[in-house]
């Protein structure tokens, strides 16, 4: 019974484990740790924001973030290390293919070494986790001398795992005899290792990778909890052999108030029964029974306590134990009930999702939920398991799309009222830009335009100072015509040369005038000729303008018409989108939903088994009393 349970049940899948749920984010922490170490300096803001969201667990937002960025080509100075960070994102959300086409792409590209091993390595880590054993182990071996201490460390404990699941359990030790003693993923690997070969029949060599296990000295918490179930292993193995006091020795170094106390306690309780100590087992077995129902060896312990009595001759106290066995027995198969109802309407679904999605690496609040959800406690056995945990990890990431989905559909009317405002702007401020008598008013100016040309030439032909005059010169010859005017008509009544001193006044100021705008006639000419110039560009301008919004209301329905279609072509990938996602979220809650509903199925067929023994064993006591009488 007890070899049967260490061969088939008792196998820590600690190395599939870890990567299942640690092999995305090991991964990018490689590209943040690849790009410290060259200079520690983000050098593009993009990259930096990926990073940000990175290491605030936002990993979603990272990954579109970093796409984006690579798409608009904003981080062209971590290319290779943003690409290592992306095939780890994806990794961590469990898309194998996207993650292996972006490493080979960067080995494809000629990536520098250190780069290309840390490629090769999460390439043979991805090929490992979907059971690919041979490539795997193929991508192992193309890493070259420019792998990390750490990394060359885990290299060798996946491959030690890969060589187990092949049977060569040799070439497995080898390696990992090889390796540092106190290293934790190595103490998995022997735990695992020493399993391995109690399965494969060779118990001896398996006793001593497990017994190398549970002596380790720590204070980690995993690493505590693996010595613990290393000695209960063997404790059990050695039940199975009716070693009991061996066996003893092995459940006494289980720590009492670990996740394996429990079984170590019943263990304990049994290998005193072996020796016929019907006291020490019970005492034991009356400690396990006191504790909370969290697992079948506290059932068990009702059986166990009953049995001790009964082989005491203490049996009026153990049919009262089985009474009480048998009606916590019914009661608990009656909550199993109610768990399995609460499961398929959901109930506890929902909140197993809400708490997963708390956080991004999908861990549950164990204590939260046997607050919230009594029943939680009935699977807690199965919650630490690799298979539920991928399921609710599963379910965590498809509820983190469908509420991305449910925002981007919800900003689509935005941006469709949006486009339709822009449109309606357009429309009305065009005529208000180019009003139809523009187009009368630049016909008006370019008339104008012509006839300024024409007076020009005029001018220049006739040498017309008076057109080039300034505005105090023009004010000065009119000055003069009018002195002239005077002149002319007080003439007769003055003497002849009182009359030719004005007169030769006048012509002096007149000359003098005359002259200084003569002389810069060409100058003041050059400068009309400018002005036209000027204006001529300005009306140049003018009509360009025109034609620029002309063309531009004829093309602006067509770009309207685009971003319509965009929009309309989102939309419907939106909602294509969010039915897959409630199609494939519904066959993983149902997956999910089927496993906890086979393990409550299962402890309640334990249940049923618990009872008709206590039953039956309470008919025999009671047939037993009757003869007595």
């Amino acid at each position: 019974m007890y070899v049967k349970q260490i061969k088939n049940g008792n196998k820590l899948h600690r190395s599939g484990l870890l990567v299942a749920l640690l092999l995305g984010l090991a991964i990018t922490n490689l590209a943040w740790a690849a790009s410290a170490k060259k200079d520690n300096v983000v050098r593009d803001l993009d990259y930096g924001v990926v990073l940000y969201n990175y290491f605030q667990e936002q990993y979603f937002e990272a990954a579109v973030h970093l796409m984006a960025s690579k798409e608009l080509g904003r981080i062209p100075h971590h290319l290779d290390d943003s690409d290592l960070l992306l095939g780890g994102v994806l990794l961590s959300y469990g898309l194998h293919q996207e993650a292996e086409s972006v490493f080979s792409r960067l080995i494809d590209e000629g990536a520098p070494p250190d780069i290309r091993d840390k490629t090769w390595f999460s390439i043979g880590k991805i090929r490992y986790q979907k059971g690919l054993q041979a490539d795997a182990i193929r991508a192992f071996e193309q890493i070259g001398d420019s792998l990390e201490k750490d990394m060359f460390t885990e290299s060798q404990l996946l491959l030690a795992n890969l060589l187990m699941g092949r049977g060569e359990f040799k070439q497995a030790s080898g390696i990992l005899k090889k390796l540092p003693g106190h290293s934790t993923d190595a103490t998995f690997a022997k735990y695992n290792l020493g399993i391995s070969l109690f399965r494969s029949g060779r118990e001896i060599e398996g006793s001593e990778f497990l017994a190398e296990v549970g002596r380790i000295k720590s204070f980690d918490p995993e690493v505590m909890a693996l010595r613990d179930k290393a000695n209960l292993a063997l404790g059990y193995a050695l039940l199975g052999q009716e070693e009991s006091s061996r066996a003893r020795a092995f459940f006494q170094l289980v720590r009492l108030k670990g996740p394996f106390s429990n079984k170590a306690l019943l263990g304990f309780g049994w290998s005193h029964a072996m020796q016929k100590d019907f006291e020490s087992a019970l005492t034991s077995w009356m400690e396990l029974r006191s504790r909370k129902l969290t697992d079948s060896s506290v059932y068990e312990a009702q059986l166990a306590v009953g049995y001790a009595l009964e082989q005491l001759q203490a049996y009026p106290q153990s049919m009262q134990s089985y009474l009480e066995a048998i009606d916590l027995f019914k009661k608990e198969m009656s909550r199993l009930d109610g768990a399995m109802k609460e499961v398929r309407n959901g109930k506890l679904m929902n909140y197993l999702v809400s708490q997963a999605l708390g956080d991004e690496k999908g861990v549950i609040n164990e204590k939260g939920l046997l607050k919230e959800v009594p029943e939680f406690r009935f699977i807690t056995g199965i919650v630490s398991g690799h298979q539920f945990h991928e399921a609710i990890k599963n379910l965590r990431d498809l509820q983190l799309l469908r509420n991305n989905l449910k925002h981007w559909g919800g900003a689509i009317p935005t941006y469709k009222d949006m486009l339709r405002l822009r449109r309606q702007t357009y429309e009305e401020r065009l005529p208000e830009l180019m009003p139809e008598k523009d187009d009368f008013r630049l016909a008006a100016f370019q008339d104008e335009r012509a006839l300024y040309e024409e007076e020009y030439r005029r001018i220049v032909y006739e040498h017309d100072i008076r057109a080039v005059a300034t505005a105090k010169e023009a004010a000065l010859l009119t000055r003069l015509d009018g002195i002239k005017g005077r002149l002319q008509k007080v003439g007769r009544r003055m003497n002849t040369n009182q009359y030719g001193d004005y007169e030769n006044k006048y012509h002096l100021y007149r000359g003098l005038l005359e002259w200084e705008i003569s002389t810069s006639f060409n100058q003041r000419a050059w400068n009309m000729r400018k002005g036209l110039n000027q204006l001529d560009k300005e009306i140049k301008k003018t009509e360009t303008q025109q034609q620029t919004i002309m063309l531009a209301k004829k093309r602006a329905p067509k770009g309207f018409e685009g971003y319509d279609r965009q929009i309309t072509r989102m939309d419907n990938r939106v909602k294509s989108l969010q039915k897959r996602i409630d199609t494939v979220y519904s066959e993983q809650q149902q997956r999910v939903q089927d496993i906890i509903i086979a393990e409550l199925s299962w402890l309640k067929e334990r249940l049923s088994e618990y009872m008709d023994q206590a039953q039956f064993s309470l008919a025999r006591l009671q047939d037993i009393a009757s003869g007595q009488n």
